[in-house]
């Protein structure tokens, strides 16, 4: 299965336009030093006063720049690694602690399943996003522009994640849990069970099996929707990490976000869209183009899987294929006795 989801081209292309990026992020504040400082108003070669920032694509390519004359490129750059790293670790924990409470659901607390079950089925209702904003919205960091910033944020961060994952981990433990009682409904792991397998057992040698690629699939899935669960915080003004007060102008503040994640981009510069809308298009194309390669991973994985299938469907037919026709050859055959072939040779 590895090998054939790595051969698959839309796997290569997703993974290595995320790792350039990301791997690009890492090494910006690296070589920041060596880039344009940003400026506020753009000269002709003559010296005369030309433009003042914002910036558009095509005064400041590739995409503009934003008030305070900072291209675009460069917090975009910046957030990658924060908004995909977080997007990563939210997928991962939502998926592990989903399928361990599924399975402990389907095989040690049978009582217990129709209860969660209930709950989960109340909150299908209620859309993820209001329940993130009322859990973060105690705890959100907002600092001035001299502050420093509190030595408290990472764990304010790991918060704000943890909400992500527990706000979708109820809804993965149900489908976990009736994939799982699906699973046992089956002839060979029936079988197993009449032989004196235990359920430790039954989780290594056929659940663990049949969960691993349900399991990769759903990671993608839920790494793409934590993404789009950060543009709506972003759009209600919950940035991961918090937000930042700066004076732009006298008499005038902004909010800058302190990690660059891509929604606190969108967030903080929303109001702009009338006058400059490339300042929120920006960072909303990066999330496109993200979750575009993201959804061509979870294709090219999702037709390896199905080729798979196909091609073990074949081998099954090839081989009951195979047996009919040594049952054929079988039939055709007889066994000669002693007297028969003594009567044989006399004749002859």
């Amino acid at each position: 299965m590895t090998r054939r989801i790595t051969a698959s081209k839309c796997v290569r292309i997703g993974v290595v336009f995320l790792g350039l990026l990301i791997l690009c992020s890492l090494l910006f504040p690296y070589l920041k030093e060596f880039l344009p400082k940003p400026e506020r108003l753009l000269y002709d070669e003559k010296g005369v006063l030309s433009a003042a920032a914002p910036f558009s694509p095509l005064q400041a390519p590739p995409f503009g720049s934003d008030r305070l004359g900072v291209p675009l490129l460069y917090p975009i750059l910046e957030g990658a690694k924060y908004t995909i790293g977080f997007a990563f670790f939210v997928g991962f924990f939502r998926i592990l602690m989903g399928v361990c409470i599924g399975v402990w659901l389907s095989l040690y607390s049978k009582r217990f399943k129709t209860f969660v079950k209930g709950i989960s089925q109340s909150f299908y209702n209620i859309p993820t996003i209001f329940m993130a904003y009322i859990l973060m919205t105690p705890v959100y960091i907002s600092i001035g522009a001299e502050d420093p910033i509190p030595s408290t944020q990472w764990i304010t961060i790991l918060y704000q994640l943890a909400v992500g994952v527990g706000v979708a981990v109820p809804a993965i433990a149900v489908y976990i849990t009736n994939e799982v009682d699906e699973q046992m409904k089956q002839e060979y792991v029936i079988s197993a069970k009449v032989m004196g397998a235990t359920k430790w057992h039954l989780i290594r040698t056929h659940i663990h099996l049949f969960l691993r690629e349900k399991m990769l699939i759903l990671f993608m899935q839920h790494v793409v929707q934590t993404l789009i669960l950060f543009v709506h915080l972003g759009l209600l003004h919950q940035f991961i990490g918090g937000e930042r007060h700066i004076e732009i102008d006298p008499g005038r503040y902004k909010y800058v976000s302190l990690t660059s994640e891509w929604s606190g981009l969108i967030g903080i510069d929303r109001y702009e869209f009338n006058l400059a809308p490339w300042i929120v298009l920006s960072p909303l194309c990066a999330f496109a183009i993200t979750i575009f390669f993201l959804n061509l991973i979870t294709k090219g994985i999702k037709d390896a899987l199905n080729q798979r299938v196909i091609i073990q469907s074949l081998q099954e037919k090839r081989i009951v294929t195979n047996e009919g026709q040594v049952s054929e050859q079988k039939e055709q055959f007889t066994f000669v006795t002693p007297q028969k072939q003594q009567k044989m040779f006399i004749d002859t």
